[in-house]
């Protein structure tokens, strides 16, 4: 058994990131490609690495430093636990190359575990990625003894047990209850969209909970924070504590925990496993079809009815995308509910917040879109569309329309919400209508451009594309960069000039989006 799990294993892990394609292959352009890519992976983690010293050195400096290993195991924890909710469909139960190992004699609890190795790998890049800035922060300023770094290093291998059974858990709950029912995707997608708004909610709360905290509450700061984590994630505090006491025995007592978790979550999966692929997998037919009456529809309609039913065929790809106009309408409702007085009151800038609101919406929104991924996701399909008696135009514009339409309701209401909170004048709801509209358009084009230059057809699963793929990660980046370059500006310049950077924002994503919609038409498909 133990050698099926390795070679399994390594069959998952060996296409990990595309380090595989990329070693192999022979295609100049493709490792241009890749380049590109691992350079945007570089930058993020720069970021990522730029954020964890930052808040390690505060924590430490204003003499809390007790409290650090428990805070970022909990960042870890979320960070695990939100993501990997999305892959379980996509991951575990995967249809492809299970088909292939249904026949042979393989146990399934075999191919469960070789599936969750390939998902503890990732997860643990991601923690040492979180806790080793830290732990570098805290090691040099602190200087704790060899027992210190043994623990915490060592920990960096359990920390994603929990947040994985969790997500492992409620994603093969939601894959269950779907699977039983006819419209599954549909239920797979309210159940998914339900759990991550509650995490968002969760996370939320304990972000608010720590920007109350005043000066007098300082000295209390440690117990203070130690509380709010001990509500949100105990163990983290568990496990924070046995490290900073070097507490072998409660340590260790942690780990047994999390392994004792994880292994009955997995014997459990392993038990349903193949009742909810069966189920997953399955069609529903019916004998009573009959022919109605048939209409001719225009080329732009039935391309973007077609987008529409693709986009609504993967539960994957409607959470991954939907949840970033979903946070901009809860934005919105905030704002309406408590005031942009109230919320943005902690802030120095607070006097801005009429101005910062439509840059921040805008960027809600365009964090992640459906274009990004449009082309890639046509999968080997894609020269069916291409070999049509079609534009470029016409197939490019399906797509761009369809992300605009799906926006629409949620960007009307949210409109509304935010009209009735900040009752502003005629230039000002310009502002608030128009900027967004203008980051909105250019980020649909955008992702059609970067999809173009950076599509994906032999893809293993749709979480490679959706979450991983490049075109996805620039998109997300483009919009969202934009809108806080625009933000910072609106903190350089003074208040008389801010409507110089209203129009420049308008003026330059109008002219960006026209340039690259224009650019994108005069492609030809058949070359890529």
């Amino acid at each position: 058994m133990m050698s099926q799990i390795s070679t399994l294993s390594k069959l998952e892990l060996i296409n990990l990131f595309g380090f595989n394609v990329f070693r192999y292959n022979k295609d100049k352009k493709a490792k241009r490609k890749s380049y590109y890519l691992i350079f945007t992976y570089i930058l993020l983690i720069a970021f990522l690495f730029s954020y964890v010293v930052g808040f390690s050195y505060g924590l430490i400096q204003i003499g809390q430093y007790s409290i650090l290993p428990a805070y970022i195991i909990t960042i870890i924890s979320l960070i695990i636990l939100f993501f990997d909710i999305f892959k379980i469909e996509g991951v575990l139960f995967s249809r492809q190359g299970y088909e292939i190992l249904s026949p042979l004699p393989i146990y399934t609890h075999v191919i469960v575990i070789s599936r969750f190795i390939s998902m503890y790998v990732e997860n643990i890049i991601i923690s040492c990625l979180i806790l080793l800035p830290g732990l570098f922060v805290y090691g040099y300023l602190i200087k704790p003894d060899l027992i210190f770094y043994f623990l915490f290093l060592f920990s960096v291998f359990f920390i994603p047990l929990i947040p994985m059974a969790l997500s492992i858990f409620i994603g093969t709950i939601i894959t269950g209850i779907s699977s039983r029912i006819k419209h599954k995707n549909f239920v797979s997608i309210f159940l998914s969209i339900s759990v991550s708004l509650f995490i968002i909610f969760t996370s939320s709360k304990f972000s608010s909970s720590t920007s109350d905290i005043t000066i007098e509450m300082l000295t209390n700061l440690s117990d203070t924070i130690m509380n709010i984590l001990k509500k949100l994630y105990p163990f983290a505090v568990w496990l924070g504590f046995s490290i900073i006491n070097k507490d072998i025995i409660t340590w260790f007592l942690c780990i047994s925990i999390s392994l004792i978790i994880i292994v009955l979550v997995l014997l459990i999966v392993s038990k349903f496993f193949q009742i909810i692929y069966k189920n997953l997998y399955s069609t529903y037919t019916k004998n009573n079809y009959k022919i109605g009456s048939l209409k001719k529809e225009s080329i732009l309609f039935t391309l973007t009815m077609r987008e529409f039913r693709r986009y609504f065929s993967s539960s994957i790809y409607v959470t991954n995308t939907i949840i970033s106009p979903i946070m901009a309408l809860g934005f919105s409702i905030a704002i309406y509910y408590f005031g942009f007085e109230v919320i943005f009151s902690q802030y120095e800038y607070h006097n801005l917040a009429l101005d910062l609101i439509p840059f921040i919406f805008a960027g809600a929104f365009c964090m992640m879109n459906t274009t990004a991924t449009s082309i890639s996701l046509e999968g080997k399909n894609w020269w069916i569309l291409k070999s049509l008696p079609l534009t470029t135009k016409e197939i490019l514009d399906a797509k761009i329309l369809m992300n605009l339409i799906l926006y629409l309701p949620f960007f009307i209401v949210s409109q509304i919400f935010l009209i009735l909170a900040l009752t502003p004048n005629l230039l000002d709801l310009l502002w608030l209508v128009l900027i967004p509209t203008c980051l909105i358009l250019l980020s649909c084009v955008l992702g059609i451009s970067i999809n173009l230059k950076f599509p994906v057809f032999n893809w293993k699963n749709e979480v490679s594309i959706v979450k991983q793929s490049t075109s996805s990660l620039f998109t997300g980046m483009g919009g969202l960069f934009i809108s806080i370059i625009f933000i910072i500006l609106l903190f350089i310049v003074p208040n008389n000039y801010t409507i110089f950077i209203k129009i420049a924002f308008c003026i330059f994503t109008l002219i960006i989006a026209v340039i690259l919609y224009f650019k994108n038409n005069q492609t030809d498909l058949k070359e890529i």
